[in-house]
């Protein structure tokens, strides 16, 4: 019999894909989103193939949510659907910001929307479209970096897609973290600040980082804006040319 303890973190993530190619009716999606989503942990394989034939009608395959939940709160609301890489990619620059400045905020590719992290005293508020949360930075920091990193080897090693830049970065972030919250982080006597952080981290999901991927080709936010504009742009051209 296992007696031991479940241990429950603060901070855990999904990342979803959308069903279909956008949404027609948000009241609806918000209300089911169920409906509308396929989570890359719940069903790995059908997310994995819902990418590749999206991917074959589009520049890109990522579409859909990403449920941030820290304890009982979601920090991004279910109506901020977009691009799952470039959430994931503007949840890197709130944290980057916040570490080496205190406030760091990262645009969504597809909306007029900012995730934002601030210090506050020895909180932090997270903000996602104006809705703000006072969270723990202590949690809410390596939490994001781990289930980042978790999010980006699943693309790198179910997808296909190297993601080497976004490791590197995170191998950066890593030791920046370590000094912001070498004065908070509560670890076991004589630990180093190095030591510290990826205890808690370690403490949010394992570290599965890889080395260099060959053909390595990372999107950061400008070309995924720009490979959506020249999208919509062949979509306004297909529709002239049919009329």
């Amino acid at each position: 019999m296992n007696t031991t303890p479940t241990v429950r973190r603060a901070l855990v993530a999904e990342s979803f894909l959308l069903i279909p190619d956008t949404i027609t009716d948000l009241a609806d999606f918000t209300a089911r989103p169920a409906h509308y989503l396929v989570g890359i942990d719940a069903d790995p394989a059908a997310a994995a193939a819902l990418w590749f034939a999206r991917r074959e009608r589009h520049p890109y395959g990522s579409e859909g949510l990403v449920r941030l939940r820290y304890h009982s709160l979601d920090l991004i609301p279910v109506d901020l659907w977009d691009d799952v890489t470039g959430i994931w990619l503007a949840l890197l620059d709130a944290v980057e910001g916040y570490l080496r400045t205190g406030h760091g905020s990262g645009p969504l590719p597809e909306q007029p929307v900012e995730l934002e992290l601030q210090r506050l005293g020895r909180s932090a508020r997270f903000t996602a479209n104006g809705i703000r949360h006072v969270v723990d930075p202590d949690a809410v920091v390596p939490g994001i970096l781990a289930e980042a990193h978790r999010y980006f080897s699943w693309v790198n090693d179910i997808i296909g897609e190297g993601q080497h830049q976004v490791f590197a970065r995170l191998a950066e972030l890593e030791p920046l973290a370590a000094l912001a919250l070498a004065g908070s982080v509560r670890s076991r006597p004589g630990a180093t600040t190095g030591e510290k952080l990826r205890e808690r981290v370690a403490a949010h999901g394992p570290d599965s980082r890889g080395g260099p991927i060959p053909g390595d080709h990372a999107l950061d936010l400008q070309d995924l804006r720009a490979r959506r504009s020249v999208a919509k742009v062949q979509g306004q051209n297909l529709s002239s040319a049919a009329d």
